[in-house]
């Protein structure tokens, strides 16, 4: 190889190094702002000005705490609804009109009243179809996110303390 080639190669080479190495900086970094955290880490509540230890967020697998529903749950139309594992849909079809809303939150108990949810804002909109096989929740970015009604029992997943 000549010099005219050899330069730009190291050059690019060099650069890639460095790429990499400031990533694997980064990632140690962000450990402790994950919703898993790290266990002993604290975190001060906004509502009481307290500081409390998280350690029962960081033994969830959804980051949610110890004695809450651990799913985004809601009550609409008579049925439990939960999360479908589907990316969120940028706009929906006609056929979705406005159902209803979210009108009450508890974390702490699987919703079972009209309009109530779990780990949800109060205020956001559902959108339906005249099937009632399915309901999308309107995001606060704009895109929706697509729920199905839940099959199971629902005191499987009522938490316990």
């Amino acid at each position: 190889m000549n010099r005219k080639t050899v330069c730009p190669v190291l050059t690019i080479i060099l650069g890639c190094v460095l790429f990499l190495s400031a990533c694997a900086l980064g990632d140690r970094d962000t450990t402790e702002s994950s919703p898993l955290g790290k266990e002993g880490t604290t975190e001060t509540s906004e509502v009481q000005g307290t500081t409390e230890a998280s350690d029962d967020k960081a033994k969830t697998p959804t980051g949610y705490p110890k004695g809450e529903v651990q799913r985004a749950y809601l009550y609409l139309r008579g049925k439990l609804w939960e999360p479908a594992d589907e990316l969120p849909e940028p706009r929906l079809d006609a056929a979705y009109v406005l159902v209803g809303q979210i009108e009450s939150v508890e974390n702490k108990h699987v919703p079972s009243k009209e309009g109530a949810a779990a780990h949800l804002q109060i205020g956001q909109k559902l959108f339906g179809n005249e099937k009632n096989d399915v309901l999308f929740l309107e995001m606060a970015d704009g895109s929706y996110r697509k729920y199905v009604p839940y099959l199971g029992d629902p005191a499987d997943i009522e938490p316990s303390d």
